[in-house]
């Protein structure tokens, strides 16, 4: 039960900064407790903690029966958007993929396969994923620009895949 009321409080406080009115169906079904008490174990191990606690509550908190300071919003917490996409640079793709057999696919070509892989067959092992549906999505990352398949002689329907930057720098290694 503390569980559903410290939900409620952490949902009550983003609703109270401005977050997606969303919140509001969970937070309707968490309930405040029967026996008000601080919400952290701290607190709890002895009277006078707990009187701190209680005296230092917010009114939000009183609200949910869990005594806890203000809440206060740290806009420094999290890192800017282009902090994360230059530090991590598979990011932007795994957001606009939205996890989805495409995304898998190129993580399993970065890192299982170092760029590459002998055969859509070895791919799909590789992504966890049918080879009809490795076949679809390998389309949809050749349109996007992502891989390029390439064909194998002797072999009309199982092509080889690469990523772009991992073929186009192989071609310049071997021209050059």
């Amino acid at each position: 039960m503390k569980d559903l009321a410290a939900l409620g409080l952490v949902l009550e406080a983003a609703l109270e900064h401005g977050k997606p009115a969303d919140l509001c169906l969970a937070a309707a079904v968490c309930q405040p407790l029967l026996t008000p008490c601080p919400l952290f174990n701290v607190y709890r191990i002895s009277k006078a903690l707990a009187a701190i606690a209680q005296r230092r509550t917010s009114a939000l908190s009183r609200r949910c029966d869990l005594w806890c300071p203000e809440v206060e919003l740290k806009s420094d917490a999290v890192r800017p958007i282009n902090w994360r996409s230059h530090s991590n640079p598979s990011y932007r793709s795994r957001i606009v993929l939205k996890g989805d057999l495409r995304c898998s696919i190129l993580e399993a070509l970065r890192h299982d396969g170092a760029g590459q892989a002998n055969s859509e067959a070895a791919l799909a092992h590789l992504s966890g994923a049918t080879r009809a549906a490795v076949r679809k999505a390998l389309a949809a990352l050749v349109l996007e620009g992502e891989v390029i398949l390439i064909k194998r002689p002797g072999n009309l329907r199982d092509k080889a895949v690469a990523l772009r930057q991992v073929a186009e720098s192989f071609l310049q290694h071997s021209i050059g």
